[in-house]
């Protein structure tokens, strides 16, 4: 695979944040020649593997920074301030408008599980506190994954009573 390096950024909102610099995680192909991906953050450069077409951010926060600075509890907070600056018309016309889910709700979690899964296990990525599962019928058993050690701590008490786990 291509080469990566860890180096420490200074961030207005998180603090040091350490990044690995990566080339195409698929293929090893460098691409930092061209314009990142339309997509792309300030920071967070989204590429378009040259080679093999793989899309992926060519700097990452390294793991142990996903679980503790770079958890959701803290990111979302920070996106809502840039939302609100980059767009700050759009951003509150949307945040006016979400009346619209109580009258034309999405259906939940334990509803789609039931009408096109398998009784058993059943996995739910990004997991958060493990709420979103609540209701699930008894004939599956839910487990989860989750960035945040916080929500994933609180989600694996959760599933516990229903005998599945969160991680």
């Amino acid at each position: 695979m291509g080469e990566q390096s860890v180096t420490e950024y200074d961030s207005e909102d998180f603090g040091s944040i350490s990044v690995t610099e990566r080339d195409c995680p698929l293929c090893g192909r460098r691409n930092d020649e061209g314009a990142p991906n339309r997509y792309s953050h300030t920071f967070w450069k989204i590429r378009d593997c040259r080679n093999c077409g793989f899309v992926y951010i060519d700097k990452a926060p390294v793991y142990e920074t996903l679980t503790s600075t770079m958890a959701w509890e803290r990111t979302t907070k920070v996106e809502e301030v840039r939302r609100t600056e980059i767009r700050p018309l759009s951003y509150k016309f949307s945040k006016l408008t979400r009346a619209r889910m109580h009258y034309f709700p999405r259906l939940k979690m334990p509803d789609l599980v039931d009408a096109h899964a398998q009784p058993g296990r059943v996995v739910d990525l990004g997991c958060g506190d493990g709420r979103q599962m609540d209701g699930l019928a008894d004939r599956f058993i839910p487990y989860g994954i989750e960035i945040s050690e916080t929500l994933a701590q609180s989600a694996d008490l959760h599933f516990q009573n229903r005998d599945g786990r969160a991680i």
